[in-house]
């Protein structure tokens, strides 16, 4: 009896992952980008435009979108700097701060940004302009949309953008 019982739990659970969906309400953002990036030596920064094209594949309309940028974190009253006053946070990203913040200087200034909605029927050429305001806090840029971006649709997202590299 026991052997029937153990052979008929085992075929359940078998037959359970034969059959289960494991993708069941999955769903992954679409990115695709273009970037022109130049590299002014002298000056220890990098200067870019990027432009990308966004797709909503969540479920939900979206109001607003967020980009981090991960430079923004090695700079005076940054998270990361606070965690390391704190004595908080990795020690391994601490030594940008131990050993060189005097002069170090890593940050991404965004001078234009903007969203857009192509035009009904038409190509990126003609755009409708989504964008209500943005701001960057810390390490997150934080657009506050006009229009909210259906399940299924593409915005392009247009940025020109200089990430100050410093001394390393």
């Amino acid at each position: 009896m026991r052997t029937i019982r153990s052979l008929l739990t085992c075929s359940m659970c078998l037959f359970a992952t034969l059959y289960a969906d494991p993708l069941d309400g999955y769903w992954q953002q679409k990115v695709d980008y273009d970037m022109e990036i130049s590299l002014i030596d002298t000056a220890q920064q990098l200067t870019g435009f990027s432009k990308i094209r966004y797709t909503n594949n969540s479920p939900d309309s979206l109001d607003r979108i967020y980009m981090h940028l991960y430079p923004n974190a090695f700079q005076l009253e940054s998270v990361k700097y606070r965690e390391y006053i704190g004595n908080a946070g990795r020690e391994s990203r601490a030594k940008y701060f131990k050993d060189r913040l005097d002069g170090f200087t890593s940050k991404i200034d965004v001078h234009d940004f903007s969203v857009a909605l192509p035009k009904e029927g038409a190509s990126w050429i003609h755009k409708i302009p989504i964008l209500d305001e943005y701001k960057i806090v810390d390490t997150i840029l934080e657009a506050k949309l006009l229009e909210k971006i259906a399940p299924g649709k593409t915005v392009r997202i247009d940025l020109n953008w200089t990430h100050h590299v410093g001394e390393m």
